[in-house]
């Protein structure tokens, strides 16, 4: 298989991947490209806002860490 930067589920394991080495602010960016394209399956951009919360509550922002648990 080949890796494309522009497929939805490449960009939501990329950020997971980030989010799994600390990576918090680069996590946050491509959760936040993967729930922004169209077409996405409903699960994985739920999944996608719920990662980003994990991401916003390590970086002390709880009002985000709030937003996106509220859109998953």
């Amino acid at each position: 298989m080949i890796e494309d930067p522009t497929n939805d589920r490449h960009i939501h394991y990329l950020g997971r991947e980030l989010m799994f080495y600390g990576e918090w602010k680069e996590a946050i960016e491509y959760f936040t490209r993967h729930v922004e394209k169209k077409n996405t399956w409903p699960p994985e951009k739920a999944a996608s806002y719920r990662y980003m919360a994990n991401c916003y509550a390590n970086l002390g922002d709880l009002v985000l860490e709030e937003l996106c648990l509220l859109r998953a």
